[in-house]
């Protein structure tokens, strides 16, 4: 049986999200025998249907051969005027100003809603590490923190560059300097006058004088040992360590950033980082991590990094401290096989086809058995644009997977006593 969600008793603990994942069926309803396609059986005929637009609609048409080998590899921003309106137009088939949505969009659209009512099989699913990062979970810190006594954490991440050798990517450690690879400097002291360090957007030269390596007080009760840096200079100076500032971005009630020491030179000290790691961090890169280091995020050479080792494993790595983690299994690997499973056809294959996945999946291949118009303005209808000047729509995203609290099944949506409380006693 699949795990039940539960509301959350409490108002205060309800959380409301504009999107929502459509939940596993207990089964997969299967069909046994499929009709060859040589001959009629059971009813035939047309269904008409008549689509009312109850919220803005829009379909882009496809660019002409010409525009699109011109501006095909342009962001929209980056066009003339003029082609801006040629990529945006709606879908239309002879005429520009008699919108038109295309039948593929409609077949797609009804197989989703046949495969989620149907109880088909659930295949369209990642198989691709999904990554998180939720700083006030205790399951988190574990990860990245060693609780050495109550309310005392020693990190457990350190700190390094990233190096391209070839196709291949390496973090380059970063010396150890009394028992750490990286310190924190408070805002008021980062000096005015850095240098950039190499092509790295976020990434300064610095010299630093050192403290010690100790429990420093974080936020009341918590402390976490860590190198704080007594002083700062933008250039070289007798006394101070050279070191790299590694500017993590604004972070409300946020005092500090990183300070890495210089890389080791020892090439054999270097961690080869795996391609499905590479491509595991790519599909997690923000728009605000973009905006911070660039459109590959932290991959550019001599990026100072943070990375989690377990053993002699490479865990992951992220341009912050408190970098996102990916979880142990894929969604798909979590699947029942059940729900999964290629040999049985379910009510949306038998209606709109399908094709063998994979090698354990032996079937031969059934055309579909449906076919879908355009759908058209009724005749004499002229009032289907939303505005006659253009209109930028907000871009909502979409949900997002590893968001627990909106999205997944929450089986304890109350808060549970951990059994821990501050110094004012309170859970």
């Amino acid at each position: 049986m699949n795990p039940k969600h539960k509301n959350p008793r409490q108002p205060r603990r309800i959380a409301h999200a504009p999107y929502n994942f459509v939940p596993l069926p207990e089964k997969v309803v299967t069909v046994e025998d499929v009709p060859s396609q040589d001959v009629y059986s059971g009813y035939t005929g047309c269904v008409e249907c008549l689509l009312t637009t109850e919220s803005p609609l829009y379909t882009r048409a496809g660019m002409n051969p010409e525009v699109f080998k011109a501006w095909g590899d342009k962001s929209f921003h980056e066009l003339p005027e003029g082609v801006k309106n040629e990529r945006a137009q709606f879908f239309s088939v002879e005429d520009v100003r008699r919108p038109i949505i295309p039948a593929s969009s409609l077949r797609g659209m009804v197989r989703t809603l046949v495969e989620i009512a149907g109880y088909g099989k659930v295949k369209w699913v990642t198989n691709e590490l999904l990554v998180f990062r939720s700083v006030g979970e205790s399951y988190y810190r574990e990860y990245l923190m060693q609780e050495d006594a109550r309310n005392q954490y020693t990190p457990l991440m350190q700190a390094g560059y990233l190096e391209k050798e070839g196709p291949n990517w390496y973090i380059r450690p970063a010396q150890s300097i009394g028992g750490t690879t990286f310190a924190r400097i408070h805002h008021d002291d980062i000096p005015d006058g850095l240098t950039q360090w190499h092509d790295c957007q976020n990434a300064y030269s610095i010299w630093v004088k050192l403290g010690k390596y100790e429990y420093q007080d974080v936020r009341g009760f918590i402390k976490v040992k860590y190198t704080p840096v007594l002083e700062a200079r933008a250039s070289a100076t007798p006394g101070f360590q050279e070191a790299v500032l590694a500017y993590s971005g604004p972070m409300d009630k946020k005092r500090r950033e990183a300070v890495v020491f210089p890389s080791v030179k020892d090439d054999s000290k270097r961690i080869l980082v795996d391609e499905d790691m590479v491509q595991a961090y790519r599909e997690q890169i923000s728009q605000e991590q973009q905006a911070l280091l660039g459109p590959d995020g932290a991959l550019n050479p001599h990026q100072p990094v943070f990375y989690l080792m377990k053993g002699n494993e490479l865990v992951f790595f992220g341009h912050v401290m408190l970098f996102r983690l990916p979880y142990e299994h894929t969604p798909f690997s979590l699947l029942p096989e059940r729900l999964k499973s290629n040999p049985v056809i379910d009510l949306a294959e038998a209606i709109f086809g399908y094709v063998p996945e994979g090698k354990d999946d032996q079937r031969q291949a059934c055309a579909g058995r449906v076919f879908f118009a355009n759908a058209c303005p009724e005749p004499g209808q002229s009032n289907f644009w939303l505005s006659e000047s253009p209109v930028l729509p907000k871009i909502l995203s979409g949900p997002k997977p590893t968001a627990f609290q909106h999205y997944l099944t929450q089986q304890e949506p109350d808060e549970v006593d951990t059994g821990q409380r501050d110094k004012r006693g309170n859970p």
